[in-house]
């Protein structure tokens, strides 16, 4: 096996191994792999036979040093575009004809934040939160989350309240719990369409001071329906989100190898954080008590719609 992550390994890993310190940007290849660290320096390794890395055509099991003065370096399938510290760009070509045989057509799409090409495939993130994909045999295609057959347990929101200037549009980011399980349908709502509109997309727009509840509900083949909510809140009206305040309390205790969660209503969504902000656990609050298993030591935060809790669990 080509090793292409830089370990020295030529031993798949199914879990995350340390390679290395001090990167500020990575780029990934058709097993290359190539670095840029803090200094400066770009660093590469994995796939060499056609030259991708430098002229001895042997595969590098560990990253060997490129070049210095280097910002930025984007690996392509045929070719590495390297930005340079004084802002140039230099571009190593190893195969012409690379790009143009593996990357798909170039497809008719509007309103587009950022783009991607894989081989014979490409995927795009429009400004309104959708997905889009496309490939050598397959046209243009929207990429609808949550198609696993697992069984839907919710609905969570990045956000659940936001304050906005009057006229402003934002996309309300969203996502199945488990983020793969499959569902029907999923539909927005807004409560006050004079102060905030929101489209099937879940965009929302503005329009006057005031608050708006703008409800996504969710449900799967059986019928059952689960929802969430985010306040709204336009212009000047922060006094009435402060005086809407939830009068339930989220509390939060550790005990053995658990976060023991209480205090919430049956069906809020809860989301719990390492210190470091990786989400480790989403489900809603079943009964009096939710019990979240924590397989080591630290500090954990614990949020559930605006509520946040941190505590410390040591074993």
């Amino acid at each position: 096996m080509k090793n292409k992550w830089g370990t020295g390994s030529t031993t798949a890993s199914t879990q995350p191994v340390k390679v290395t310190d001090g990167v500020k940007q990575v780029s990934c290849g058709l097993q290359t792999t190539a670095i840029v660290k803090q200094d400066g320096t770009l660093w590469m390794c994995g796939r060499n036979d056609l030259g991708q890395i430098d002229d001895t055509r042997t595969v590098h099991n560990t990253y060997i040093k490129i070049a210095d003065g280097v910002s930025q370096a984007i690996l392509h399938w045929g070719c590495i575009d390297i930005e340079k510290s004084d802002g140039t760009t230099e571009t190593r070509t190893w195969d012409e004809n690379a790009d143009s045989q593996r990357q798909p057509s170039p497809v008719s799409i509007d309103d587009v934040a950022d783009m991607s090409y894989g081989w014979q495939n490409a995927i795009a993130l429009k400004n309104d939160g959708s997905v889009w994909w496309w490939d050598a045999d397959n046209p243009l295609s929207e990429a609808i989350a949550g198609r696993n057959p697992q069984q839907l347990e919710g609905i969570s929101l990045l956000n659940n309240e936001l304050t906005l200037e009057k006229n402003a549009k934002t996309v309300i980011a969203h996502r199945p719990m488990p983020l793969l399980a499959d569902y029907e349908q999923l539909k927005w709502h807004s409560n006050n369409e004079a102060i905030a509109t929101v489209s099937d997309r879940g965009v929302v727009s503005t329009h006057s001071d005031g608050m708006a509840t703008i409800t996504v509900t969710i449900n799967d083949a059986w019928g059952r329906d689960y929802h969430a909510e985010c306040k709204v809140v336009v212009g000047e009206a922060q006094a009435i989100s402060d005086a809407a305040r939830d009068a339930w309390q989220l509390r939060v205790a550790a005990r053995n190898h658990q976060l023991v969660v209480s205090g919430v209503p049956q069906g809020q969504a809860i989301t719990v954080y390492t210190a470091s902000g990786a989400c480790i656990w989403q489900g809603t609050m079943r009964g009096n008590q939710t019990l979240i298993p924590i397989d080591q030591s630290g500090i954990y935060i614990v949020r559930a719609t605006r509520q946040v809790r941190k505590v410390t669990i040591a074993f």
